[in-house]
Order: C-alpha cells, then sequence, then structure tokens
C-alpha cells in the first residue's frame, strides 16, 4: 500500500521541482537538494498528496527523482513547456560549473584519489596486493576449517 501510494504522488511532484529548481539556482551539491527535499515535504503534506512531511528521504532522493521525473524524459522527448526547458538548463548549468570549478580540480589532482589504473601498472599487481591485504584473514579461516 505504502509503494502504489508513493507511486501516485511522487509524480504530482513534478511541476513543484521544476518551479523549486528555476527559483533556487541550485547547484550540484546535496546540501541545495536537501532544502529542496525539505520544501518538497513540506509541499506534499500541505497539498494533502502525502500523509506525513517525511515523503522524500534526503536531498539525494530528491535529485534522483528529479532525475526520473523531470530531466530524463525531457532527453527522450521534446517538451513545449518552457519552464521545464529553463529547470533542465540550470541543472545541466549546475553540473558544467561543478567540472569547472576549482574544488573540483583539486580533487581529482590529489593522490589520494587516483584510480587503481593510474597507481598499479597491471591489473593483476592491483588485485596481488588486495588478496595480501586480506591474506591474515585467509590463513585464520583455513586453520579454523582444518581444526
Amino acid at each position: 500500500m505504502y509503494l502504489l501510494k508513493r507511486y501516485r504522488c511522487l509524480p504530482k511532484l513534478r511541476s513543484y521541482l521544476v518551479q523549486e529548481i528555476i527559483q533556487e539556482k541550485l547547484e550540484v551539491h546535496l546540501k541545495d537538494w536537501d532544502v529542496i527535499a525539505f520544501y518538497a515535504n513540506v509541499y506534499l503534506h500541505r497539498e494533502q498528496l502525502w500523509h506525513t512531511e517525511f515523503c522524500i528521504y534526503n536531498g539525494k532522493e530528491c535529485s534522483e527523482l528529479f532525475r526520473s521525473f523531470v530531466y530524463c524524459p525531457s532527453l527522450e522527448a521534446d517538451h513545449n513547456d518552457e519552464d521545464e526547458n529553463l529547470a533542465v538548463q540550470i541543472y545541466e548549468k549546475s553540473f558544467e560549473n561543478y567540472w569547472k570549478s576549482k574544488d573540483n580540480s583539486a580533487i581529482m589532482i590529489n593522490d589520494k584519489h587516483k584510480l587503481p589504473k593510474e597507481l598499479y601498472r597491471f591489473r593483476l599487481a592491483w588485485n596481488a596486493k588486495a588478496i595480501m591485504k586480506k591474506a591474515p584473514a585467509l590463513m585464520m579461516l583455513v586453520r579454523f576449517m582444518l581444526s
């Protein structure tokens, strides 16, 4: 019953999310989406679409709802709704700004955040190191099974 009611009420949130994106001109950060999730919960409760003010768990879920109800459908088909197109442009622009920002480039340059492909010449070496880290636990398991 819970999932069915949720399935019915969340598509009605589509126009509200579009308006919030346009008003807030949000960024990619989940803190911004947390605020929108809070107001979306208030909206759902006020419009009696949901029985409490806790329908959307957090900003990540709200972001996923926007992607599934607004962004992805707009990529599949052209919409004549100007507000929806504007919200999609703002959403895409926020990602573009994020990838061009200095905060993101600092993360990419840091040695701690390199991919395994950048640290090891061969995948076999990477796998061998992972196995060696787990070797003591595996040896204890083997001893336990043999005794």
